[in-house]
């Protein structure tokens, strides 16, 4: 009776085996699956020798069965440190671990089945056909414990990775690991009391605990989601990053995205999943270009309450036929890198003062486009003027005075020229305005536009109402160099100083006269 509910056991346990495995199989889609689906076959192959062994007749068919435990006892060990490495993100998995570690029991096999013919793992063996349970006798070679010494081993360092991840993971997986643990333990001490002979009627506890090995891990995939932990660390890696993380299909339709996507894009949010994402209204067109250029990045901008700039690059997920299945974005916040940009080459074009082009960065732009005028054999215009007596301001009324004075008529000057018309800085108190697509007309009518302008409103400072008039001079630019149209505009500012200031002077008048 004893033997037929020890043979009954074992055939429940591969029976469970076999229902957990085809599960796994077919339902389960995390890829830890893949080991634990091989962690499967060396059990089924040791519950199903035990059972051999426990229905055998003969001396050689309780070695046969012997035989077939060693097929599966040998890796069971060494198998589930690979699962449990796999499952607590452990990696193991490269060929200068694999190769030692599945050496040993590849060696202990060919031995135990080559047992004919040495003597260093079984000496002799014998099969008790009368005891309760029927068991093969076994005399032990030098060899013997080799195998139990490296699956104790093997286990206890998988016990260790699974303790260790019990102790540094949330709680919310603390249920699977003590699950897991157990799962360990059981085996173990049941070997640890069959080599010890510390067994009811030569009863081997080992694959009789293969049993609870099961059921405890029917429980964490039915019940506890074993192989979830990886979408479950990932869906929690891509909610923690900064980076906005958006998955769509490849007829541009949304899969999914990470909460950073739906501060980039808030209407993100509402979109069901499969809905045409181009559809969306704060969907950059700019993106749409990247499927052109899988290895391109881009940059766009969002307004909202304030502009915020973004790069994004893209990557495709490919069939394993090579067809675009989909693609994965990945939008990164530039905004304070960009606008730290924008203001170092501000600090490199711009006086910081007035917030005019500085004179290196206006000689640049005014080349291009004397230029450019040559080209089209059409005139340019140069108005250079200066504050009549700056100096003054500054000794009557201190520096901050008159850096409130170029502040103001730089603003004035700025809402005077056209948008295309390019002011700077010359120095000190002297600005410099290049016109293009004019004549002298417009030359100089927004001359006195500009002068007008700047005489009209005296500065207001520190309860100081500072009168302001400015010099100018006029030249014009036919087929000469830019240094030359500034001489020529200086000279007539020259001449507009000498007849008095606060005039306009055009040069080919001032040369006339």
């Amino acid at each position: 009776m004893i033997n037929i509910a020890v043979a009954a056991i074992l055939s429940i346990a591969l029976g469970i085996t076999i229902v957990l495995t085809t599960f796994t199989m077919f339902y389960c889609q995390s890829a830890k699956k893949v080991h634990f689906i091989l962690l499967s076959v060396p059990v089924f192959l040791f519950v199903l020798g035990y059972l051999l062994e426990v229905t055998a007749t003969s001396d050689n068919g309780g070695f046969t069965a012997t035989k077939v435990m060693y097929l599966g006892s040998a890796f069971i060990s060494p198998v589930f440190l690979l699962f449990a490495s796999d499952y607590c993100e452990v990696r193991l998995a490269k060929p200068v671990i694999l190769v030692p570690l599945f050496l040993i029991p590849f060696l202990v096999v060919v031995l135990v089945w080559t047992t004919d013919y040495h003597s260093l793992i079984y000496t002799s063996y014998t099969f008790e056909m009368d005891a309760p349970i029927r068991h093969l006798n076994v005399e032990t070679g030098k060899l013997y414990y080799v195998n139990h010494a490296y699956a104790l081993l093997c286990m206890c360092f998988a016990g260790g990775i699974i303790f260790h991840r019990l102790l540094k993971w949330d709680k919310r997986y603390r249920f699977q690991l003590l699950l897991l643990l157990l799962g360990v333990i059981t085996p173990v001490l049941a070997n640890v009391l069959f080599v010890l002979k510390w067994n009811v009627y030569g009863i081997n506890y080992t694959p009789v605990s293969l049993v609870v090995f099961n059921v405890l891990f029917y429980v964490n995939i039915m019940r506890y989601d074993l192989f979830d932990i990886l979408p479950k660390a990932t869906a929690m890696a891509l909610n923690s990053i900064k980076e906005a993380f958006m998955l769509i299909d490849a007829d541009m339709r949304f899969l999914s995205a990470n909460p950073a996507t739906y501060i980039v894009m808030p209407g993100l949010s509402k979109l069901r999943k499969g809905s045409d994402i181009t559809g969306l209204d704060e969907w950059p067109p700019e993106l749409s270009k990247l499927m052109d250029n899988r290895h391109e990045e881009i940059k766009f901008s969002i307004r909202t309450e304030s502009e915020r700039f973004y790069s994004a690059s893209i990557s495709a997920v490919f069939t394993r036929k090579k067809a675009v299945a989909g693609w994965i974005i990945l939008i990164q916040d530039v905004t304070s890198p960009t606008l730290l940009l924008r203001k170092l080459e501000e600090a490199a074009t711009k006086d910081g003062l007035t917030d005019v082009y500085n004179r290196r960065h206006f000689t640049e732009l005014a080349q291009i486009e004397l230029a450019k005028a040559h080209e089209s054999a059409k005139s340019c215009y140069v108005i250079m003027f200066d504050i009549d007596h700056f100096k003054k301001i500054n000794d009557t009324y201190g520096h901050p005075a008159g850096d409130a004075v170029l502040k103001t008529v730089a603003a004035r000057v700025k809402s005077c020229v056209r948008p295309h018309d390019i002011l700077g800085r010359y120095g000190g108190e002297e600005f410099i305005v290049i016109l293009s697509d004019a004549n002298e007309h417009t030359a100089l009518a927004l001359s006195e536009s500009i002068r007008s302008n700047i005489e009209d409103q005296p500065v207001a400072y520190d309860n100081l109402s500072i009168s302001v008039t400015a010099s100018f001079g006029v030249a014009a630019s036919y087929r000469e160099t830019l240094e030359m149209i500034q001489k020529h505009a200086d000279q007539a500012l020259y001449h507009a100083k000498q007849g008095g200031r606060n005039r306009v002077v055009f040069y080919q008048q001032a040369v006339g006269s």
